[in-house]
């Protein structure tokens, strides 16, 4: 028996490119490529995010292991501590030093320094100095000068970095750095997480820029629902350079798609000005994702150190409406950071967690417990909290502290 002869006629069917399919079809896969180009970028951003924050180093020191004995005291400073959380500077004077000698840096490999660092107040003047030997020239000695951020609330660190190549004195071998930071008289101790010098290069210069964008002070502000009555307090965006950026980009986008339906434009233009545009708004809408991302995590990573998953309504009695951020300002200044208080406030009881939340955000790190031996309390209620032998100890604008008897 023969086999059935079976022929396949293989039929092309052409598009037609003339017809309304075909920019359905591009719309199509536009859309596809967009969406997979976006999920490609989050993932890029996700491992970037990943990798190690010595990637590319040319020197690191890594305090929070404890064992990192390199840097030494060099001056003002009344003990050094070295400890999980990193190196405790405590100063015994307005400018504590500490220094490291006997490196074999060469200045040309190192364009950047970078310290993480944890100090509870704002510095505005630090410096890093260097002593570097060069074949047939002086040795040259000089430094850099810098501020320090302060920390993020839930003891969070700040990473500042700081440009060496830009001096004219860093060059040769480098010897010996001194980290110098002026506290004034406050006395406050400063923990140093790691200092590490790293290369130029793309990777370097764009953790630079993200840090000058000032993020991390946004996420801070975003770390407690924005709707707390009147204690809401502004939230400073520091990242203006961004926004700038960002709308400029989108602007020039719009400005191509109004070219491309000017006439007479020719086809290849226009199309090339709609991708063109296109491309720009689309890595806009990325970058906004990317920045939005960043945001609410260190959010939730502020908001989680400080309130935990505690709930604080069983600390206060009474809730009510308070120049809230001015009294926190005030007992900052005037109470070490740490001092447990006991608040006495009033008002509705229905906003008593979301208000009581915002208290204990807003006066950290000042600690909020209901046993405590110094009781705040506001003048805008009825009803008073303290007893007739408390012991006024602090009085401003709307509150005093007392000290339980």
């Amino acid at each position: 028996m023969k086999s059935p002869n079976i022929r396949a006629q293989i039929v092309c069917i052409p598009f037609d490119t003339s017809g309304p399919g075909t920019s359905a079809l591009g719309r199509v896969l536009l859309m596809r490529h967009l969406i997979i180009a976006l999920a490609g970028f989050l993932v890029v951003l996700l491992a970037c995010s990943a990798t190690s924050a010595y990637a590319g180093a040319v020197a690191k020191w890594d305090f929070r292991d404890g064992t990192t004995t390199a840097w030494q005291v060099g001056g003002d400073v009344a003990e050094l501590l070295r400890t999980a959380e990193g190196l405790v500077v405590i100063p015994s004077g307005v400018a504590p030093t500490i220094v490291i000698s006997g490196l074999a840096v060469s200045a040309a490999d190192v364009a950047y320094a970078r310290l993480q660092i944890r100090s509870p107040i704002a510095i505005d003047e630090a410096y890093l100095g260097w002593a570097a030997a060069r074949r047939g020239q002086p040795d040259a000695r000089s430094n850099r000068r810098f501020a320090i951020p302060r920390e993020l609330r839930g003891g969070f660190p700040r990473s500042v970095w700081i440009r060496l190549d830009e001096a004219p004195e860093w060059s040769g071998t480098v010897q010996n750095l001194g980290l110098l930071i002026v506290v004034g008289e406050s006395g406050q101790p400063v923990v140093i997480e790691s200092i590490a010098l790293f290369p130029a290069g793309l990777l370097t210069q764009s953790r630079a820029w993200w840090e000058a964008l000032a993020l991390d002070d946004v996420a801070e502000d975003l770390a407690f629902p924005l709707w707390s009555l009147n204690t809401v307090r502004p939230v400073m965006v520091g990242a203006r350079t961004l926004g700038s950026i960002a709308t400029g980009v989108v602007c020039v986008g719009l400005v191509l798609l109004v070219l491309t339906r000017l006439k007479p434009v020719r086809p290849t233009l226009s199309r090339a000005l709609a991708g063109t545009a296109i491309g720009l708004i689309v890595c806009v809408a990325m970058g906004l994702v990317a920045v939005a991302a960043y945001l609410e995590t260190r959010a939730f990573r502020v908001e989680w150190a400080v309130f935990g998953a505690r709930s604080s309504a069983d600390d206060y009695r009474y809730m009510d409406g308070f120049d809230l951020v001015g009294t926190a300002a005030d007992l900052n200044r005037a109470l070490p950071a740490g001092t447990e208080l006991a608040a006495c406030l009033w008002g509705n009881p229905r906003a008593r967690d979301l208000l009581s939340r915002r208290v204990r955000y807003e006066l950290y790190p000042l600690r909020l417990t209901p046993d405590a031996t110094l009781l705040l309390e506001f003048d805008e209620g009825k009803t008073t909290c303290r007893t007739p032998d408390d012991q006024l100890i602090l009085s401003g604008l709307g509150y005093h502290v007392y000290q339980r008897q």
